[in-house]
């Protein structure tokens, strides 16, 4: 009867320490799965505000250039910059590949390119005092706004993927 005994309990300890097994690798396997989505939402968050921003950068430095007031374009530099060095810490942590790197980098290089197009502009009109050869100026740092904009789209569908 010890015997028989002995081998249900053993057998049925053996179950449990299974099930035990299994829930903690699925409860490890869905906190990392939950951490990588949350990370990736943090991101896509930052990246959507990143675009809207640089929507209202492009017509903020428009409406300065007609009324010489670049307070408002000044303070969406601001937050633009915050979101790219959140970016920027989430980024050099949590990359996984070379072709999410790569679409980052080119997002930042093409943000740095139309802010000093748009700032170079700036600085032509305060110059000159002449807004004259300005719009031409202006013209080429909004179509940069739309590449911008673009290696946003492509750096979403990257992280989706």
């Amino acid at each position: 009867m010890n015997s028989i005994r002995n081998k249900i309990i053993s057998a049925f300890a053996l179950v449990i320490v299974v099930f035990v097994i299994l829930v903690t690798i699925t409860v490890a396997i869905e906190f990392g799965l939950v951490s990588k989505y949350n990370n990736t939402n943090v991101i896509i968050i930052h990246e959507q505000s990143l675009k809207t921003d640089i929507s209202l950068l492009a017509e903020y430095g428009y409406n300065a250039f007609k009324t010489g007031d670049y307070k408002q374009y000044d303070s969406k530099l601001n937050e633009v910059n915050s979101h790219i060095s959140i970016l920027d810490t989430y980024m050099a942590d949590k990359i996984t590949n070379n072709e999410t790197s790569l679409a980052y980098r080119s997002l930042k290089n093409s943000l740095n390119i139309v802010v000093k197009n748009f700032n170079d502009v700036r600085i032509q009109l305060e110059k000159s005092g002449s807004i004259i050869g300005i719009s031409s100026g202006f013209s080429e740092a909004s179509s940069q706004f739309d590449f911008v904009k673009s290696n946003i789209d492509t750096l979403l569908i990257i992280e989706a993927s």
